[in-house]
This record gives structure tokens, sequence and C-alpha cells, in this order.
């Protein structure tokens, strides 16, 4: 009986990709149905994740074996620290778990939840892949009815149209978590930058019900055909340009976001990253994964910056980058501006250089506004070779020359108490990231002098009405360290 069970198995779990494709069904937009038509039990294989974030994850056929691993897919920064540089194997995932069949008209006795026993395999480094290993095998979800998807052999060409199944939580309420679907088509492949990562050969499109927790959505032409991509981010609601939730697309024409966009990285070819037991193994032939073998950089400074600005308060801004090399004898480096330069081009790189003669990179920061890296590769020979960190996987970090004051005023409230009021600043990274303040007699208090001002550490400070007039001086200050025109009330009563 245990071997006709899994025969029975095995021919259901090879029929799965022969059904009849989901492209033939409209859904409606407000979630999938489950009992729409038997076609949609091929989507119970899309899960909500639950990790350090809520996201989208997909269970992805690794090998034939039923006592193999059962694998999801989802994006790094669902399941890691936001390390821009670092790849991760192994890592314990503690109280992370897996949500299946989690369509709309679906009781929650009939969702399968399943515990995560680690991340395999995590990135943000030029991408954004987790492959998490969840508590159990294929064998087992098959016996709940949740069956793999197959990764598709090549991306659809451009203009193709494309499906996506997700299930977005943000501004939604818990009771309307279900699976819904989005269509459009194939857009441009494309390099982003989006606060301190870097990612290359992203895919556009304007597909719609993207949001937080759409993170890691399958993305398909079809069924049959299996999952090319994963949902990385998007610019639906996006407020500033590059930064946190607003990426931006670098190309030789320069940096740019396009407003209602979305983006897919590609994981075909990543079932070569599996051995034939199905288990995850990065030095199987034709695994093309970026295996963390890289140059460590540690230094500043990262992110948005104005050498020229003079915050009060604060040590003076840096005016070269200031990193230390380490994890190889030799390296090579390049600095570039972004758009305009590739710091996946050999050329223009360095010549090979010693870590222990030059073991930190103090060029002197760029003048001219705009988005520009430091890209540096290492190895343990006198020259660059296939021992090498190799160029496509280059250790990359960023700076944005920033010289424009902040687009938003001081964010000053007042809420009154028995005997005054207090007051709170209030803070929208990145244009208002730090304050300065002072209070005193209008007649003494100069909003212009540096004097007396004193830096806001998110503690409201109450002004007393035995002590008015009073008048209050507020700058703010965007992350590059621009100042905004000085808020200046004199309270009265």
């Amino acid at each position: 009986m245990k071997n006709t069970a899994l025969i029975l198995l095995l021919l259901v779990f090879g029929a799965l990709f022969s059904c009849k494709s989901t492209d033939d069904f409209i859904f409606p937009e407000d979630g999938l149905l489950s009992n729409a038509d038997q076609t949609l039990a091929d989507l119970k294989a899309v899960g909500k994740y639950q990790g350090t974030s809520s996201c989208t994850a997909v269970f992805v056929k690794t090998s034939s074996q039923l006592d193999a691993p059962a694998y999801v897919l989802t994006n790094g920064h669902c399941v890691q620290d936001w390390e821009p540089n670092e790849v991760f194997q192994d890592l314990p995932a503690q109280r992370h778990e897996v949500t299946f069949n989690m369509f709309k008209d679906t009781p929650l006795s009939q969702q399968v939840k399943v515990g995560v026993k680690k991340i395999a395999y995590s990135t943000m480094k030029g991408t954004d892949l987790a492959i998490v290993e969840l508590n159990t095998t294929v064998k087992e979800l098959a016996e709940k009815g949740i069956f793999p998807l197959k990764i598709a052999k090549s991306l659809p060409k451009t203009g193709k149209e494309i499906k996506i199944f997700g299930i977005p939580v943000t501004g939604i309420d818990f009771s309307n978590h279900y699976l819904r679907q989005s269509s459009c088509t194939q857009g441009q492949k494309t390099d982003l930058i989006e606060f301190i990562w870097t990612w290359w050969d992203m895919y556009a499109n304007q597909c719609g019900n993207i949001a937080g927790g759409s993170s890691g959505s399958p993305a398909l032409t079809s069924i049959h055909e299996g999952v090319f991509g994963l949902v990385n981010t998007t610019t639906i609601g996006a407020e500033t340009p590059c930064y946190l939730g607003g990426p931006c697309e670098s190309s030789p024409q320069g940096v740019n976001i396009k407003e209602n966009t979305s983006y897919t990285l590609s994981i075909v070819g990543l079932d070569a990253c599996f051995n034939s037991k199905g288990f995850l193994d990065l030095n199987e032939t034709g695994c093309k994964l970026d295996k963390g073998k890289s140059i460590k950089l540690i230094g500043n400074p990262l992110g948005e910056i104005n050498p020229s600005a003079q915050e009060i308060n604060r040590p003076k801004p840096a005016q070269n980058w200031n990193y230390e090399v380490s994890g190889f004898s030799f390296y090579q480096y390049k600095i570039g501006k972004i758009g305009m330069s590739n710091p996946r081009d050999l050329s223009n790189y360095s010549k090979v250089l010693s870590t222990s003669e030059k073991k930190t990179i103090t060029d002197a920061l760029p003048k001219e506004p705009g988005h520009y890296f430091l890209s540096v590769i290492g190895g343990n020979t006198a020259s660059y070779d296939a021992s090498w960190q190799q160029v496509t996987l280059p250790t990359v970090v960023r700076i944005e020359i920033d010289v424009t004051p902040p687009t938003k005023e001081p964010i000053v409230i007042f809420n009154k108490i028995e005997d005054g009021y207090t007051v709170s600043l209030g803070f929208s990274p990145p244009e208002l990231s730090n304050y300065v303040f002072k209070v005193g007699p209008p007649k003494e208090t100069d909003e212009n002098d540096k004097q007396g001002y004193y830096t806001y550490r998110r503690i409201p400070f109450d002004v007393y009405f035995d002590d008015l007039p009073l008048k209050i001086c507020v700058i703010g200050y965007d992350n590059a360290g621009n100042a905004t025109k000085t808020y200046v009330k004199i309270l009265t009563e």
C-alpha cells in the first residue's frame, strides 16, 4: 500500500503541470476564489510569508524527489537585516512561517500553515532573493494538496502578457489578506537603486494591486511555463525618488523614477542550484548565485551627503571616501557616476592594490550633484583572474551628492497643557531627518545666531504661560545635512 500511494502521489505530482492553464480565466480583482475553477488549485502554492515582515512566497519545484525539503522563494528583505553587500546562508528563522491556500473564500481551517526550518540563502547584494527551507517535505505538503510550481526555463519577451499572484497587506484589513491577481505586460530590463541597495537586471511592469506584502509574489506567463520572476519593489505610492519605497532606474540616460512601476527579479536558472536530491547546493554546475566570497567594506559615507553643509551641533561632513578594505590580499576599485559608469565593467578600475600596503580608500568625494558608486572586487592573486570575486558581482556602496534644501518645512506641533504647551517636532525622512531648536525671550533670541541651539532628540519640550512671551526657533535638516529655512514663532498667550 505504501508503494501504491507513492506512485499515485508521483502521478499527481507529474500531472500538476499538464492541467488547464489559469490564463483561460479572469478573476475578480478583489481576491481569487478557490471555488471558481479547479485550475486555481495550482495557486495554493502561493503563500503569505510572515518573517521580519509580511511578504508573499511561492513553493517551487527543485527536483522530482518527494522526500526532498520543501523550499519557498521570496525577497531577501523579507527575511534578513537590510545589509547591501552580504550573502547569508543557513540563517535561523525563529517564528517564521508560511500560510498556503490563501484564497478569498478559503476557511481558516483549510489554510495550511508551515514553519520555517532555516533561511537557506538570502541576499540583497545585486538582487533581493531568499530561498527558504520549510519544516516539511515536498511529499508532506503534497498530501495536504499543496504542490510546487516549476521554475520557468526562460523569461518572457518584452510586451508579453504576464500575471502576478500576491498577498498585499499594507492598508488592507487583516480579514482581507488573501491571494490577488494582477495582469500586465513584461517591460524592459533595467538596473535599480533604492535606499542603500543596488540591484541588477530587474524587469519593469505596470501591474496593479502591488503594495506592502506583495514582495516575493511570483510572476508567470502561465502555470504551464512556470515562475519566471518575483516582485521585488514598486514606485506605487512612492514619495521620494531613490529613497526607501521609491526605486530609481539607472541607465546611460541618467537616474530617474517611473511612476506606478513595479519590478521583478528573474529566477530563471535557479533550479540549477539544487542537486538531484532536491537540496540547495551553491556548488552545483550552472548555479550562478553570489556565493558571498566578496571584499568587505567598512566606513563612510553612505547615502545622501552634502560635503559643504555644516549642521549645528554636528561634526563636519565627510570630504572623502573612507572605506577600509578586507577579505582578500588584493583588490581593485572604481568610482563613478551612476548611469554614466558601470560597476560591472572592468574598464577604469584601478590597478591591483595590496591590502597590506593600502588598506583604506580615501579618494575625494565628487563635487557635482548626483548619484555615485564606489565598487570594489578582490582576490588572493596579484592579478584579476577566475579565482577573484568576479566583476559581475562587485561590492558596491553608493552616495548621493545632494546640495538642495529640504522640500518640506519644519513640522512643529503645539499641544496645550494646563500651564502651557508641549512642543514636538515631526520627522519625515529623508527631507526632515534632524532638528535643532532654541527658545528664549523675543528680544534676546536671535534665530540667525548659531549659538544656543539644542539638538532635538525626539523628546518634546514644554513652554509655560508664566514665561511668555517666548520666541521658538527651529531648523530642520535633510539626510544630506541641508537646512530648511528657520521656523520662527513668538508665543504671547
